[in-house]
């Protein structure tokens, strides 16, 4: 099983060097096929757009990328993790199922959507709403 978006294309040169970088280590591959479009007027055809813009994808998978970004980095897959405020200002992360500590750290990255939602009551309300004005300023 896969994740991620089913090919990309940088549009920046900034980003254009980015994926030049990840190409060069094997983290992604120009995709070579046959893009077609389809619409009940013309049927099947080429892909006009399809000659103006590579189109990359992750290799040997699209979350090749992530993996090889984090290398170097200590991550847990497929763990359940609780994250609480400790008296440091940071957070302690424990196995959601175990209670086990998985250990002490200056900043949570989630990507969880259901995780930031504003509903969720087990949040700290003014840390969060610090986040969403911060992420929505980018």
């Amino acid at each position: 099983w896969d994740h991620g978006a089913q090919y990309f294309s940088p549009k920046s040169a900034e980003f254009t060097c980015v994926v030049d970088q990840w190409h060069a280590s094997g983290l992604c591959t120009v995709w070579e096929a046959a893009h077609c479009v389809w619409s009940a007027h013309a049927g099947l055809s080429p892909d006009p757009k399809a000659r103006k813009a590579k189109r990359y994808v992750g290799s040997p998978g699209m979350n090749s990328i992530c993996k090889g970004l984090l290398e170097g980095v200590e991550t847990r897959y497929e763990t359940r993790a609780a994250a609480r405020r400790n008296e440091r200002g940071g957070w302690t992360m424990e196995h959601g199922k175990t209670g086990a500590k998985l250990g002490d750290f200056d900043f949570v990255i989630c990507t969880d959507k259901t995780t930031v939602m504003r509903h969720r009551s087990d949040l700290d309300k003014k840390v969060l709403s610090n986040f969403i004005e911060t992420a929505s300023a980018m």
